[in-house]
Formats: C-alpha cells, sequence, structure tokens
C-alpha cells in the first residue's frame, strides 16, 4: 500500500519515515494532508493531519494492507521538509504506541 508515493528520507527517526501523498511544500497544503508512517519493520499506516489541537484517533482499524489510519494534529504549519520533519517526530511516539500494541515491541 501507498507504492508511488515517496518516503521522505530525512525524516526517519530510527528506522521510522514519513511517506509524502500531499505535497507538503506546496502553500494550499501548509494546514493539512495525507501521508503515511513506514515502521522499521516495513509495515505502513495511513496519516491524515491537520495543524492544531486535536485528540490522535483512528479512522480505519488495521487490515490487510495497513496497520490503519490515523488522524494526527501537527504543532504548525508545514511549509519544508524541516518543518516536516519536526511534525513527524512530534506524532511519532503515538504510532510507536499503537504499532507495539498490535505486533509486540518495546514501545507497548
Amino acid at each position: 500500500m501507498y507504492h508511488g508515493f515517496p518516503l521522505i528520507e530525512a525524516t526517519n527517526t530510527d528506522g521510522w519515515v514519513y511517506g509524502a501523498i500531499t505535497d507538503f511544500e506546496a502553500p494550499e497544503c501548509a494546514d493539512a494532508g495525507d501521508g503515511y508512517v513506514q515502521a522499521p519493520d516495513g509495515r505502513r499506516a495511513g496519516l491524515v493531519w491537520e495543524v492544531g489541537p486535536g485528540d490522535f484517533a483512528e479512522i480505519l482499524p488495521p487490515d490487510k494492507d495497513r496497520w490503519g489510519v490515523y488522524a494526527v494534529w501537527f504543532p504548525k504549519q508545514v511549509r519544508s521538509v524541516g518543518d516536516l520533519i519536526e511534525c513527524f517526530r512530534h506524532v511519532l511516539p503515538q504510532l510507536k504506541v499503537v504499532h507495539a500494541r498490535l505486533f509486540g515491541g518495546a514501545d507497548a
């Protein structure tokens, strides 16, 4: 799943990498977008992100192709790779908890 959409290698944090669906560097996309996360084990989950306060939430449960789709909230607008790295790392702890709960691991 998510083939054809690039992993943004600059976001790699301990093997966790953000994949872009929405062009995060487009001015009209600074406040919301779609992407995915690839865990170190290669499994992927969808991300629907918005800027502002909000609660991490499951949008779609895990299925055979991905470990779910999740709503995440970034602390600031995304206008550059640097912004994306900061925002991805902001939500990464929540993603690690879900992944560990589903597949086991130290983050459970």
